[in-house]
């Protein structure tokens, strides 16, 4: 060994193999300085040649390439006999900021950080440990690029499949906002509900965008103000000392969750007329003073 590295010899052709490039037992090994360790010379190790100049007498292997090159192959054989939905048995490579890699023998896929739980995870590598063992969900496989998409929250039933007693209207919860849209800020509830507080509902001030009042990952008190169980959509409002009238009048920010995936656009105008804010006064009425006729002068007419 030297300071940058081990030198190898195979069929009587020395190259050199760079720390980097040293994973396995030898590795353990090695010091760069000083008599080798015990078992470090003579130990076997299988390598990829990766750089070879006859004429400079200079060739440069690599353990990693070849262990890179067994695994690949290893999982091209595995990843045949997986099929999406298939739930199996993993442990955890490791983490990442986007989600975490799981081994499952002979293969990997990822958890994307979406797909980790219900609720919201703001950080992978805090969420579990390497080396624990879990059942995931094989979501998607890409046999031609060799990927494995896996999920761990599915493996819980969906958040409107246990809707549980204590989600009514009217009752005030701690939630977190997920993401922004140009008409409201979604949030996710007890129990990974997620629902949406519409612009008019963030704050009793006409604001433009809801990034004026919260931003993504704060924690705040939401009052529920709709739940439509078939249609998987909650209403959530900042407005907590705000009276709940009829909910005979839908407002615009009857908005599914489900809009979030498609580009987080606001409603149509067409959209709009058909469903009226609560705030549904005449705009002539307003222009002109008049006022609501009472019962008393509808009867009359």
């Amino acid at each position: 060994s030297n300071k940058g590295g081990a030198v190898v010899e195979c069929e009587g052709i020395q190259g050199f193999v760079p720390l980097s490039q040293l994973i396995g037992p030898a590795r353990e090994l090695y010091q760069p300085s000083g008599p080798p360790k015990p078992g470090f010379i003579g130990m076997p190790i299988e390598f990829r040649i990766t750089e070879l100049n006859r004429r400079r007498n200079r060739a440069i292997f690599s353990e990693r390439a070849a262990l890179e090159a067994i695994k690949k192959k290893l999982k091209s054989e595995r990843i045949k006999d997986f099929k999406v939905n298939d739930i199996v048995k993993g442990r955890v490579l490791g983490t990442s900021k986007f989600g975490v890699f799981v081994e499952m023998d002979g293969a990997d896929g990822l958890i994307h950080i979406s797909e980790l739980s219900w609720d919201t995870v703001m950080d992978p590598e805090n969420f579990v440990e390497i080396g624990t063992e879990l059942d995931v969900q094989i979501i998607n496989i890409d046999i031609e690029n060799l990927r494995i998409a896996l999920s761990l929250k599915r493996m819980q039933p969906e958040p409107w499949d246990r809707l549980s007693s204590d989600i009514n209207v009217g009752n005030v919860m701690k939630g977190s906002i997920t993401k922004l849209a140009s008409f409201g800020a979604f949030a996710r509830v007890k129990g990974g509900l997620e629902g949406l507080i519409h612009l008019s509902e963030l704050s009793y001030d006409k604001i433009e965008h809801p990034g004026e009042i919260v931003k993504e990952g704060q924690e705040v008190d939401v009052k529920i103000i709709r739940i439509e169980e078939e249609r998987k959509r909650l209403g959530l409002s900042l407005l907590l000392d705000k009276n709940l009238e009829s909910e005979e009048k839908p407002k615009d920010n009857n908005v599914d969750v489900e809009s979030k995936e498609d580009g987080d656009q606001e409603p149509s105008s067409e959209e709009s007329e058909e469903k009226p804010k609560d705030n549904n006064v005449d705009v002539e009425s307003k222009e002109d003073g008049d006022q609501e006729p009472s019962s008393e002068e509808s009867e009359d007419k």
